[in-house]
């Protein structure tokens, strides 16, 4: 099953830079205020390997990504990035709030070895985009290197494995320990040398399956990066490009945090207010709430029940949706060969039918009007609401761990943002870098 390895891994030196100025979130959730404020905090900061600015003069769009190579060489020349002397894994723990109470992630960074979707071994769950995928392509021929880890998780045999990585943790100082702001999250690293514990890490996965949480584009670039590599230099396999950074946790329900990821909507082929909850009238009871929170609170009342949602329209009108039949969704969804392990998410309902049969005239996206974005951030969303840049704000509940698990088992594949897994492991903490390719001209 899966083939994890230690490697000598790339950090920043504590002596040359404070860690929490050089870290960052994963380049897909950082906006430009973002990575400019990351610009400003250090000169040294992951931003600039991971998401280089575009500069006037620019003429290809590579130049930003040959710019976040020349800065890895530099930093690595400097002594402001180094790398480790030993193979080693690193023990990345998270402690944060979720539902209610502070929770402690334990998981650990590796090398994972790259597999074909066919063999059954790493499950993705979400579909990917062409663009996204070039661009990532091109950054890592330039930089020969893993910047960022992909997330997943895998069921563990018992509790024996992660017993052993708490008590290193509570034994052996961390390399790294910061909290990041705003969210209150506290990271720590800790440096496990190749030795009894990194061996049994890695028994421990060789019968498990990976379940990919985050980094679905970058799995899949650097396989097409393993495969250029394959094709140019004809080497025996396993080589180092064989593998990608991952972070790996064991599935248990109370630190696998899902989060929900809500739903602008412009467009909808219905004119005022009342004509739209008329349209939603057809499937759910419609009820008035007070106000967005009750609306939420009224979600969270209902997370045994897939099939309900929240609604948000201009002028404060909030509605909580629940379904009037639960058998005819699930009818609906039938007709339209819907995979059974998709039929009991909330999101399929809300694309497949709210959007696609109450909001739209058909299933042919060609022919919709329907534009559909996705945010985290409730409030500036309910704002472009009430100005009328969006014409409603749709609100569901979390997908569930476990439903994850049973799609990607089946090879299928989820709608667009179905999930946001939280907290996301920072870029900045590890490097991996292909060492056989330094000399390499890879692009």
């Amino acid at each position: 099953m899966a083939e994890v390895r230690p490697f000598r891994g790339i950090r920043y030196n504590s002596e040359r830079v404070h860690i929490e100025t050089v870290v960052a979130p994963p380049y897909d959730v950082i906006n430009s205020n973002q990575r400019d404020a990351l610009y400003e905090r250090s000169p040294f900061n992951i931003v600039r390997l991971i998401l280089n600015k575009e500069e006037a003069g620019d003429i290809a769009p590579y130049q930003k990504h040959a710019r976040a190579a020349l800065c890895l060489k530099q930093w690595l020349n400097e002594g402001i990035l180094i790398q480790d002397k030993l193979p080693s894994i690193y023990l990345y723990n998270k402690e944060f709030d979720y539902n209610n109470k502070r929770v402690t992630r334990l998981g650990f960074m590796v090398r994972l070895r790259l597999e074909d979707d066919e063999k059954g071994i790493v499950y993705p769950h979400e579909n990917t985009l062409a663009k996204p995928k070039e661009d990532r392509l091109m950054l890592t021929r330039m930089v020969k290197a893993n910047m960022s880890p992909i997330f997943g998780f895998y069921e563990p045999s018992d509790q024996s494995l992660e017993e052993h990585l708490r008590a290193y943790a509570r034994t052996n100082q961390p390399v790294a320990d910061m909290h990041t702001e705003p969210d209150d999250v506290r990271h720590r690293l800790w440096l496990i040398p190749e030795g009894e514990l990194t061996r049994a890490v890695v028994k421990e996965l060789e019968h498990k399956k990976i379940f990919i949480a985050d980094g679905h584009h970058r799995y899949e670039v650097a396989r097409m990066f393993r495969d250029e590599m394959r094709k140019t230099l004809g080497r025996p396999t396993p080589q180092d490009f064989d593998y990608i950074l991952c972070y790996l946790t064991p599935l248990r329900e109370e630190s696998v945090a899902i989060l929900p990821i809500y739903r602008l909507v412009m467009g909808a082929e219905c004119g005022d207010t009342q004509q739209f909850v008329g349209r939603l009238e057809k499937l759910f009871t419609v009820t008035k709430m007070d106000s967005l929170q009750h609306c939420l609170a009224a979600l969270e009342t209902h997370q045994e029940h897939s099939y309900v949602y929240g609604v948000y329209l201009p002028q404060d009108a909030c509605y909580f949706l629940f379904p009037k039949d639960v058998v005819f969704l699930q009818k609906r969804l039938t007709e339209k060969k819907v995979p059974e392990a998709l039929k009991v998410l909330g999101v399929t309902v809300l694309h497949r039918i709210i959007f696609e049969e109450l909001l739209e005239t058909g299933s042919d996206p060609s022919l919709h009007s329907l534009q559909i974005s996705y945010t985290r951030d409730l409030m500036h969303a309910k704002t472009l609401v009430d100005i009328h840049d969006q014409q409603a704000l749709f609100l569901i509940n979390p997908t569930r761990a476990e439903h994850v698990k049973e799609v990607a088992s089946q090879g299928e594949k989820m709608p667009p943002k179905s999930t946001y897994f939280y907290p996301k492991a920072l870029s900045g903490l590890v490097i991996n870098r292909f060492d056989s390719l330094q000399d390499v001209a890879t692009v």
